[in-house]
């Protein structure tokens, strides 16, 4: 048979495998290529549902980001506001502190106590509450006054 055949002819009829097996072949690799393009479309198909999800789960957290950011600038200014009260506060105790060891001393009490014994002498007033007055100014006069007491209460409750 290769006789019958020219030199041209031989060589292509013995390097190109048969017709049927060519188009069985491209028909596989079309099947092939469809199948894939049909993975394709449905992975494409899972992963915009997938990326829907993300953006929600975006979506949700930004809100919650914005909501959060509103709450803590509210937080601040109420924390400022606080603290600023706070501060004056200690400052005005620590001035008041100040100012009550300037007039920790012991006072005479006898400019004041004469008000209270010209009471005494009026005759509006019960003779039960001259009695009392009389009591009061004996005793106050007896005992010593001790003012520093107060500048020591509020300077221990601050040292907490």
């Amino acid at each position: 048979m290769a006789a019958l055949l020219s030199p041209g002819q031989a060589a292509t009829s013995q390097s190109s495998p048969p017709k049927t097996m060519v188009s069985f072949s491209a028909t596989e690799k079309i099947e092939m290529l469809k199948a894939d393009i049909q993975k394709y479309i449905s992975d494409a198909e899972q992963l915009t549902k997938e990326i829907a999800g993300h953006d929600s789960d975006i979506a949700a957290w930004s809100g919650d980001k914005t909501a959060a950011s509103k709450v803590r600038v509210m937080e601040k200014n109420d924390y400022d506001a606080m603290h600023k009260d706070y501060s004056e506060s200690v400052d005005a105790l620590q001035r008041a502190i100040a100012v009550l060891k300037k007039q920790a001393y012991d006072r005479k009490q006898a400019s004041s106590l004469a008000q209270v014994s010209a009471l005494k002498s009026l005759t509006l007033i019960p003779p039960e509450a001259k009695k009392a007055l009389d009591l009061f100014l004996m005793q106050s006069s007896e005992e010593p006054a001790d003012e520093g007491l107060a500048v020591s209460v509020i300077l221990h409750k601050l040292s907490y």
